[in-house]
C-alpha cells in the first residue's frame, strides 16, 4: 500500500470517528425533544417546570465540575500515544480517573448546596434536591471518562457509552410520565440511566483502569499541565453556561415554576436550532484551517462563498420555521403550550438572521482569534442580562424572549464587526443584509395570518410554504445568488458520489453565473473534522 493511500485510508477512517460525534449530537438532541414533547403533554405545568430546572442545574454540574477535561483529557493522552508513550498515556488517564471522582465527590456537597440556593425561594422537596445533585455528580463524571476513550480513539465506545446514557434516561422517563408517575419517579429514572452509562464507560475503560501503572513525578507534572491547560477551557465554558442559561434563570426568579415552564418549553422547542450554528462552525474549522495553511486568498475566497451559502440556504430555512411557529410549538408540546408560539417566534427569526455567525466563528477560530468569540459573549451576556430583565417588566415573559433574542444579535454583531473591519473581502455584509430581508419578505405570509387570528388548517399552510418556496428559488435563480464556487463548496459537505451529484444537480436547477477563482483543491475532501477536543470551548454537545 503507497503512503498516500495509507494517508487516506486513515483520514478515512478518523473521518467517520468523527462524524459519530455529529450523530451523537443530532440523536441525543432528537431523543430529548421526544422526552420534552410526551412531558408537556402529560405533566401540569408546575411539573414540567420543575423537570426544566432540573436540567438546567445539572447541566451547570457538569459546567463546575467536569473542569472541561472532556477536551483536555483528550489531548494529552492522544498527544503521549502520539508519541509512542502508552505507558504514560494509560497512568495519566487512571490519575484524570481519580480526578474526576474527587470532583464528582466534592459536587455532590457543593453541588447540593447550591441546588439549594438556587431553588429555595420555590420551597422544593429535599428529594428532589437531592436527586438533582446526584444526577449532576454522575453526569460530571461521564465527562472524564468520554474525555479519556476518546483520547485513546475509542470514539465508538465513547459514543455509545454517552448515547446510551442519555438515551436510557429520556427512555425510562418517557415511560414514566405515561404511566402516570411524578416529577420525583422521573429523576429517580434519570440517576438510573446515567448510572448505567457511567458503568458502560467503565466496562469500556477496564482495560486502562484496572493496568498496572506507576504514578512517577513525570505523571503527575503531565496532570499538573493539563490542569493549567484546562483552565482557560473551564472558565470559557463557565461563560458559555451563562451566555446560553441567563435568561432561564431571570424568568425563573420573576414568573415561578409554572409560568417558567411555557418559557422554557419554547425554548427548549428551539434547541436544536440554537445548537446549527455551532454543528456548522464545527463542520467548517478544518477545511477553514487547512486552507488558511495553504493560501490565505483561497481561504477568503472560501469563507466568503460559505457566507453566501449559509445567507442562501440554511437562514431561509430558519427564517421559514420561524414564520410556522404556532403550528410546531403546537405539534412540540401540544395547546397548552401554544402561547408559547411567540418565544419560538422572535428566538429562531434571531438565529435565521444571525446564522452567518457559524462561518465567521470558524473563520476566527482558524486565524487564532478565539478570544474574540469569547469578549462577544461577555458582552452580549452583559447588554442582555440588562435588557431582558427591562422588557420583561413591559412585556412579561414575550420581553424574556426577545432578550434572549438580543443576546445573538449582540454577539453576532461583535462578531461581524470585528470581521468586517479586519477581513472585509471574507463578509458581504450588504448580500446578507438583502437575502435576510428578501427571506423575512417572502416567508411572512405564513405568520400573518397568525398574527391577525386568522386560523388556517394544515393544507392552506403546506400550500403557503410551497408557494413561498418555490417564489424563494425563482429569486435564488433569477438573480444568479449563488456562484459556480459556492456550489462547488457546497458540494463538499458530502461524500464524493453523492457530492459530485449534489454539484451537478443544483447547477443545472440554479444555473449560477461563472467567477474567476482559484483552483479547486480536491484535497479539501479528505480533511479530518476536529475530534470533540479541538471544537471552541463554548459548544456543549449534551441537551439535558
Amino acid at each position: 500500500m503507497s503512503i498516500e493511500n495509507s494517508s487516506k485510508e486513515n483520514i478515512g477512517g478518523a473521518l467517520r470517528s468523527s462524524s459519530l460525534v455529529m450523530i451523537q449530537f443530532v440523536v441525543l438532541n432528537l431523543a430529548g425533544i421526544a422526552y420534552i414533547a410526551t412531558a408537556a403533554r402529560f405533566l401540569s405545568k408546575y411539573d414540567m417546570g420543575l423537570l426544566l430546572v432540573a436540567s438546567v442545574i445539572v447541566n451547570l454540574f457538569t459546567t463546575l465540575f467536569s473542569l472541561a477535561f472532556n477536551y483536555t483529557a483528550s489531548k494529552y493522552i492522544a498527544d503521549l500515544l502520539s508519541g509512542n508513550r502508552k505507558d504514560i498515556a494509560i497512568s495519566l488517564a487512571k490519575l484524570i480517573a481519580i480526578l474526576g471522582l474527587c470532583c464528582s465527590l466534592v459536587s455532590l456537597g457543593i453541588g447540593y448546596l447550591v441546588t439549594y440556593l438556587v431553588l429555595m425561594p420555590f420551597s422544593i422537596p429535599s428529594m428532589y434536591t437531592l436527586l438533582v445533585t446526584l444526577d449532576g455528580a454522575i453526569n460530571s463524571l461521564l465527562f472524564f471518562f468520554y474525555g479519556i476513550l476518546f483520547g485513546f480513539f475509542e470514539f465508538k465506545k465513547g459514543v455509545l457509552a454517552f448515547s446510551f446514557a442519555s438515551g436510557s434516561r429520556y427512555l425510562l422517563s418517557m415511560i414514566a410520565i405515561l404511566l402516570g408517575y411524578g416529577v420525583v419517579d422521573v429523576l429517580e429514572l434519570w440517576v438510573l440511566g446515567d448510572f448505567l452509562g457511567l458503568l458502560l464507560f467503565i466496562i469500556f475503560s477496564k482495560d486502562i483502569i484496572i493496568s498496572k501503572s506507576v504514578f512517577n513525578k513525570q505523571v503527575f507534572s503531565l496532570l499538573k499541565d493539563s490542569i493549567k491547560f484546562s483552565f482557560p477551557l473551564y472558565i470559557s465554558s463557565i461563560i458559555s453556561y451563562v451566555y446560553l442559561y441567563i435568561d432561564r434563570y431571570l424568568i425563573l426568579y420573576n414568573v415561578g415554576l409554572s409560568n417558567y415552564a411555557l418559557y422554557g418549553t419554547a425554548i427548549t422547542a428551539s434547541l436544536i436550532l440554537m445548537n446549527l450554528p455551532q454543528l456548522i462552525t464545527n463542520a467548517l474549522l478544518p477545511y477553514f484551517s487547512y486552507t488558511l495553511s495553504e493560501n490565505k486568498s483561497e481561504f477568503t475566497l472560501m469563507v466568503s462563498s460559505t457566507i453566501r451559502i449559509i445567507c442562501t440556504t440554511l437562514a431561509p430555512f430558519l427564517i421559514a420555521l420561524a414564520m410556522l411557529s404556532e403550528p410546531i410549538m403546537y405539534i412540540f408540546a401540544g395547546p397548552k403550550y401554544l402561547d408559547g408560539w411567540f418565544i419560538f417566534f422572535i428566538v429562531t427569526l434571531a438565529i435565521g438572521i444571525t446564522f452567518p455567525v457559524a462561518s465567521l466563528t470558524s473563520a476566527l477560530l482558524a486565524l487564532n482569534k478565539s478570544n474574540v468569540v469569547l469578549y462577544a459573549n461577555i458582552v452580549s451576556i452583559i447588554i442582555g442580562a440588562i435588557v431582558t430583565q427591562v422588557l420583561y417588566e413591559f412585556y412579561g415573559i414575550n420581553g424574556a424572549a426577545m432578550g434572549r433574542a438580543l443576546l445573538f444579535v449582540v454577539s453576532f454583531l461583535f462578531i461581524s464587526s470585528w470581521f468586517y473591519l479586519r477581513e472585509r473581502d471574507a463578509y458581504n455584509i450588504s448580500f446578507h443584509i438583502k437575502t435576510s430581508l428578501t427571506s423575512i419578505f417572502i416567508f411572512s405570509p405564513l405568520i400573518l395570518f397568525d398574527i391577525f387570528a386568522i386560523k388556517l388548517n394544515i393544507y392552506m399552510i403546506i400550500f403557503l410554504l410551497v408557494v413561498s418556496s418555490l417564489f424563494y428559488i425563482y429569486i435564488l435563480t433569477r438573480y444568479k445568488l449563488l456562484n459556480e464556487s459556492d456550489i462547488q463548496n457546497l458540494s463538499l459537505i458530502f461524500p464524493d458520489f453523492i457530492g459530485n451529484y449534489v454539484y451537478k444537480l443544483l447547477s443545472r436547477i440554479l444555473k449560477p453565473k461563472r467567477v474567476k477563482q482559484l483552483p479547486f483543491n480536491q484535497n479539501l475532501r479528505y480533511i479530518v473534522p476536529p475530534s470533540n477536543m479541538y471544537i471552541h470551548v463554548y459548544i456543549k454537545t449534551h441537551m439535558q
